[in-house]
């Protein structure tokens, strides 16, 4: 699956990061929907996973040190897996969250991914 294939996709990274302006202009260019994490408030894991139950997302784009406070939490990654594909982006994963990942989960990457950002499809 492609980025322009995903339905609502839930982005907690910012529209001033390169990242964060890909999503934005996927919704412009594919006129595909787009929800923002709580623009007012910094990302947490927590926050995430009750947004994740709350708006259903296809897919979610954030950044790695989220997904690690999510592996850690107690239900955080049944709630992540309620999604179709994750991306995230800016720095690398750390190996301990991977693999957690990875044990419910097979990971598959597409395209050609850049350093800093790595789809994540399930």
């Amino acid at each position: 699956m492609m980025v322009f294939e995903i339905g609502l996709i839930l982005v907690t990274v910012p529209f001033f990061h390169v990242f964060g302006l890909l999503f934005l202009l996927r919704t412009i260019y594919y006129r595909k929907p787009l929800a923002l994490y709580l623009p007012w408030k910094p990302p947490t894991a927590k926050g995430l996973l009750q947004t994740i139950l709350g708006v259903k997302p296809s897919c979610v784009a954030c950044a790695p040190s989220i997904l690690e406070d999510v592996c850690d939490l107690r239900n955080g990654l049944d709630v992540l897996f309620e999604v179709q594909s994750i991306i995230y982006g800016g720095e690398p994963l750390a190996k301990s969250c991977g693999n957690k990942i990875r044990r419910r989960r097979s990971l598959m990457p597409q395209g050609a991914p850049r350093p800093s950002t790595f789809p994540l499809c399930y």
